[in-house]
């Protein structure tokens, strides 16, 4: 369990906690509930709007308890309210809107100079990371990965997929660039846009890491998990 929780080397939980460091500390149980009862499916067009903003610090503090959750060994209320609540397959639903918006939306280059909306701009891209992360934790138990239902797991499925081409590709030039020293001048002279580039790519490749975890665990109910996904991972895999 503690593998899963390293995220390839992105710290998850420290990460989160900036968003959530005005909040009061870890989610106790009654209210933990009450916010996975309150999610919802949001579509590409809300990815940012008032409502969708509340939900990811929502979603953002779950990912935090089911993290301490884990570490410490205690009730993993925050995967059994998943369950119980049917709320698995929201989080895949968000999962995927949040990924098609990054690959339509485009921020101008001179929006990214004002640091209000850099910030937007990476916590909404530091969001997927945030999905998978909390996918992830759930997926360690089957009984989350069947409450998904079918729909859900194929998407995941297609999902994961697409991870593990980037992984195959881009992740080594990726890799490349965060392993590059920046001299001073460089760090003295990047611009907010240069500097969102880092932090998504970082999440990018941190969040390909988690999806690689979640194939696995797939994998490993591969004779629990609907015929129709079976079929899928064995198709979407075979060639690759």
């Amino acid at each position: 369990m503690d593998a899963l929780l390293s995220g390839g080397g992105f710290d998850f939980a420290a990460a989160a906690g900036f968003a959530s460091s005005q909040q009061n500390g870890f989610l106790p149980a009654h209210e933990a509930e009450r916010v996975v009862e309150s999610l919802r499916e949001f579509t590409i067009e809300d990815v940012g709007s008032p409502a969708w903003s509340s939900q990811r610090q929502s979603l953002e503090r779950l990912n935090v308890q089911a993290h301490h959750n884990a570490v410490t060994n205690s009730d993993e209320f925050v995967k059994e309210f998943l369950v119980s609540h049917d709320k698995v397959a929201t989080l895949v639903h968000e999962l995927l809107v949040i990924e098609a918006w990054k690959a339509n939306v485009r921020f101008p280059e001179d929006a990214l100079e004002a640091s209000t909306t850099n910030m937007n701009a990476y916590l909404a891209c530091y969001f997927e990371a945030t999905l998978v992360n909390l996918l992830e934790i759930a997926f360690y138990h089957q009984d989350a990965c069947e409450a998904a239902g079918d729909d859900a797991l194929l998407e995941l499925t297609d999902y994961c997929a697409r991870a593990l081409v980037y992984l195959n590709a881009g992740a080594k030039k990726d890799a490349e660039d965060a392993m590059r020293k920046k001299t001073a001048k460089e760090l003295v002279n990047q611009t907010a846009a240069e500097e969102l580039r880092e932090k998504v790519r970082d999440a990018r490749f941190a969040t390909a890491c988690c999806a690689l975890t979640v194939l696995r665990y797939l994998t490993d109910y591969v004779n629990q998990v609907p015929l129709c996904v079976m079929a899928r991972l064995l198709g979407a895999f075979s060639s690759r």
